[in-house]
């Protein structure tokens, strides 16, 4: 079925579920609710297309927007005065990036995006539209979250083709309509400043230690012992440095996941 996507809209999400149960190991389990979803997809590939033919002369539009960790695209060509969909386009985000800030969830998209689109443009000329300043957050903020790898990769697709033009947007983005009803409080924001938002941990965190209070010490490792990994914590304070707590921790925790445990349970003591 891979061949039609492009002609159906929201094709990722509406075989999820496909292959989810494929790959799953042993017998597929199958209930009234697959049942539902199998017909809803049978009727989009029998049903007949919307889009149009695309036109290698003519610029292309994509229109980029994300949703609950897939990327949805409508590819668009001036028709009459009109944008006509020549394509609907949808991807999954890898795990890696579904855990990042909406807007960097959005970078990745385009990128995506982008290389599905080149396979119906021929790399011709192509106007990505988003609410998103994706040239801003490639060139300010990218760095502070995206490996050396992905952001070479990504500023090759996007910033480094002569036929490429980045756009910011407030129009209704029609990607939305692949997903659901579109937001009604409109599209438009900062993104640097989202990011920052959506990033600090809470604002009354400083850095500079508090002069007052009790004064707690925690660390968490796991390391190999005789062939064998062993994990644990500690917490100390008070005059001497004195064991507050210490314990052993689950063999298949990392050394950050134990230094976190630590503490939290540092946390729960100052509660009482």
């Amino acid at each position: 079925m891979g061949y039609c996507r492009q002609w159906i809209e929201n094709y990722s999400t509406k075989v999820k579920f496909l292959y989810e149960k494929l790959s799953q190991g042993g017998l597929v389990k199958w209930d009234e609710k697959d049942d539902k979803h199998l017909k809803a997809l049978r009727h989009d590939l029998v049903n007949a297309p919307v889009l149009s033919l695309p036109d290698l002369k003519r610029p292309f539009y994509l229109f980029v927007n994300t949703d609950s960790g897939t990327a949805y695209g409508v590819l668009t060509q001036e028709w009459a005065g009109k944008k006509k969909p020549v394509g609907y386009l949808s991807k999954l985000l890898d795990p890696v990036s579904r855990g990042w800030p909406t807007c960097l969830q959005a970078l990745v998209a385009c990128a995506l995006l982008v290389e599905e689109a080149n396979k119906i443009t021929f790399n011709g000329e192509l106007r990505v539209l988003s609410p998103h300043n994706i040239r801003g957050i490639l060139q300010q903020k990218a760095e502070k979250w995206i490996t050396d790898a992905r952001l070479l990769k990504y500023e090759g697709i996007l910033l480094d083709s002569p036929k490429l033009t980045l756009e910011v947007t407030a129009l209704q983005n029609p990607a939305q309509f692949l997903y659901g009803r579109p937001s009604e409080d409109g599209l438009a924001h900062e993104c640097l400043s989202t990011i920052e938002e959506e990033t600090k941990i809470r604002p009354d965190l400083d850095e500079e230690e508090l002069e007052e209070g009790d004064r707690l010490f925690v660390d968490g490792s796991s390391r190999v012992i005789n062939g064998k990994r062993v994990s644990g914590y500690a917490i100390v304070g008070g005059e001497g440095l004195a064991v507050i707590e210490s314990g052993p921790l689950s063999g298949s925790w990392s050394a950050q996941a134990c230094e976190l445990y630590a503490v939290l349970r540092a946390l729960q003591l100052f509660e009482g």
